[in-house]
């Protein structure tokens, strides 16, 4: 019960860091901004906030990769868990597209021409994690035969060494190429997550020894600083036009520091006793956690409803940077629990959330 109660806090905390990342992220992206008070202020939300994602791969493999379901039953999960809501809300996010593009006034051609292009093209939509997702779950048939419980922990064990390596090493080799934009693609970007989704299954089948409080609070310490470096010094060549090849390579979530710190926060997490935790604070933490898939899916639009259409736009606003951001903030995920909140109060809507139908 103590690990649940982890993964429920680690879900909690990944929905935070991921709201964070489309909301204040933008300020510390702004050359005016740049080391004035509001970004050193702000810059350790979003350096800490960079692990969100991977935490979310991490407890994903760590609640699902060991399990000894059919070919039949992991597609049935794979379909209403992942493939509906990614179709749902592909289709509100091409509508969006249409209705911002119509506003142009530009043939419809040029648009659907554009929709074809970005199919193999990544990232084309916040909906990526649910593309990598289905890679991962699609491929649960092989994942559990390294594995299952009782079987031999050292091919899963080199297999996921393997996967880190690649994931270290094509991340570097993008940012020594010329052209890193567009690297990996819509059929190809889950390999550079598949890491996170083994580690979970070992920690899961402790196959690893995460207890050591010390080693994953120096993990957590150095990544979440060198982020901060890497950040300030992506700034800086960004506010005095200097071209340097790795000044974006702290802003990846598979760069060194963000794997470090995703793997000691997460290391720290999971094997925490949170007994001392009263039934009516857990109660809560599991409500919160039930929303949290639901929070994912739905925030990016409201972000964008937010900015684009009610003109909640720090811009055309005169209001101070820090009730600004704690309003967009407070809304954007307030809002996005309640709909997920009552979606999940609907049977026959729950599905486009991951919720049983």
């Amino acid at each position: 019960m103590k690990r649940l109660l982890g993964v429920d806090i680690i879900r909690i905390l990944a929905m935070l860091m991921v709201v964070v990342l489309h909301t204040i992220l933008s300020f510390t992206l702004r050359v005016d901004f740049f080391a004035t008070k509001t970004w050193f202020i702000l810059e350790p939300f979003i350096a800490f906030s960079k692990i969100g994602v991977l935490l979310f791969f991490m407890i994903s493999g760590y609640l699902v990769i060991n399990k000894n379901r059919s070919i039949k039953e992991n597609w049935q999960i794979t379909k209403n868990k992942i493939l509906f809501p990614l179709v749902f809300f592909s289709l509100i996010d091409l509508a969006y597209k249409l209705y911002r593009f119509s506003l142009l006034e530009k043939s419809l051609f040029i648009f659907w021409k554009e929709q074809l292009l970005n199919i193999t093209n990544f990232p084309n939509s916040p909906l990526w994690f649910l593309v990598v997702l289905l890679f991962l779950y699609i491929l649960n048939p092989i994942w559990q035969l390294l594995f299952t419980k009782d079987r031999d922990p050292k091919p899963a064990i080199y297999l996921t060494k393997l996967s880190l390596i690649f994931s270290i090493v094509v991340t570097i080799i993008k940012f020594l190429s010329k052209d890193h934009v567009v690297f990996f693609n819509g059929f190809t970007v889950w390999l550079g997550y598949l890491f996170f989704y083994f580690y979970g299954g070992l920690v899961r089948n402790n196959w690893l020894s995460v207890n050591n409080f010390k080693t994953n609070l120096l993990m957590m310490a150095t990544g979440l600083s060198l982020t901060m470096i890497g950040d300030y010094y992506t700034a800086f060549t960004k506010a005095n036009s200097i071209k340097f090849i790795f000044s974006g390579y702290f802003f990846e979530y598979l760069s060194i520091p963000i794997i470090l710190s995703a793997i000691g926060t997460f290391n720290l997490l999971i094997s925490s006793d949170f007994g001392w935790l009263t039934n009516k604070v857990t109660k809560v933490i599991r409500v919160f956690a039930g929303l949290s898939y639901g929070v994912y899916l739905i925030h990016p639009f409201i972000t964008s409803v937010f900015t684009d259409i009610l003109g909640f736009d720090f811009d055309k606003l005169a209001m101070n940077v820090y009730i600004y951001n704690f309003l967009n903030y407070f809304l954007v995920l307030s809002i996005s629990a309640i709909i997920s909140y009552f979606i999940l109060k609907i049977p026959k809507l729950r599905i486009i959330i991951g919720g049983r139908s």
